[in-house]
């Protein structure tokens, strides 16, 4: 894990219309920085490409697009070339969550640096994502750590 000696974010972003792979990866997240002084912080979309203005505004660790079907793939890939345009850092993921679809090559091309197809994968690749992604330290600043801890929903 990178070493942090404040209290930082792993600021990612989700494109999944279930909540599915979000739900599993925020678990496995909270899990793996729990011991650490870090925090992961979720933004959630309904598409692939409503994800591109959340990368303008702010430094992601992490963005995750699911593709669950054959239509999905056309926005998902203009999604991922427009994030690694913008975000450079931002480890781009795409999970694809069914069987009969074939579309490891068109995502790797667009640039997802990574094509997960189960959660069993995703647990293997956290941790290593974990440890290049960039961390933002400005997620919380002093003032607003105790309010953030005081908030009723303190599992992100």
């Amino acid at each position: 894990m990178n070493n942090v000696n404040q209290d930082a974010a792993f600021l990612w972003a989700s494109s999944d219309v279930s909540g599915v792979v979000s739900a599993a990866t925020g678990s496995l997240l909270h899990d793996l920085t729990k011991s650490e002084r870090i925090r992961p912080m979720l933004t959630r979309t309904s598409g692939p490409e409503e994800l591109i203005p959340h990368l303008t505004n702010q430094l992601f660790s992490m963005a995750l697009w699911v593709v669950r079907h054959e239509v999905d793939f056309p926005p998902v890939c203009r999604a991922i070339l427009t994030a690694r345009k913008l975000r450079k850092d931002t480890v781009c993921v795409a999970f694809i969550d069914s069987t009969d679809l074939a579309g490891e090559p068109i995502l790797i091309e667009a640039g997802a640096h990574m094509v997960l197809r189960s959660i069993a994968a995703l647990q293997l690749a956290l941790p290593k994502i974990l440890s290049v992604a960039p961390h933002s330290p400005h997620a919380f600043h002093p003032l607003t750590r105790g309010l953030l801890q005081r908030l009723p929903w303190t599992d992100c």
